[in-house]
C-alpha cells in the first residue's frame, strides 16, 4: 500500500513526499493504492506508480502485469478495484 499523504514536506501540510518525476511537483492523482502481486518488490513499485498515475493509466499498467490486483482510492475518495481480485 502506498499513500501520497504519508510524509508532509511543507509546514502547512499541503505537500506530500510523492513527486511527479517530470515536473518535481507533488503528485495528487490518487490518495492511496494497494497492490497484490507475485512479489513484495513488485507490489511496492506498482503501488508507487499507481498513486502517481490517473485511474485509467494505473488500470492500463496493472493490465500489463499478470495476476496483479489494484485497489485505488482516487483524489475524490472513489474506490476502484482493477485487475485480479483484491
Amino acid at each position: 500500500t502506498r499513500s501520497a499523504s504519508g510524509t508532509v514536506l511543507v509546514a502547512a501540510g499541503k505537500r506530500g513526499h510523492m513527486r511527479d518525476p517530470g515536473s518535481g511537483r507533488p503528485s495528487g492523482a490518487n490518495l492511496a493504492a494497494s497492490v497484490c502481486a507475485g512479489s513484495a518488490t513488485g507490489a511496492d513499485g506498482l503501488s508507487t506508480e499507481a498513486v502517481m498515475l490517473s485511474a485509467e493509466e494505473a488500470g492500463a499498467a496493472m493490465a500489463r502485469v499478470p495476476e496483479t490486483g489494484l485497489r485505488l482510492v482516487t483524489a475524490n475518495g472513489t474506490v476502484r478495484r482493477l485487475g485480479a481480485a483484491i
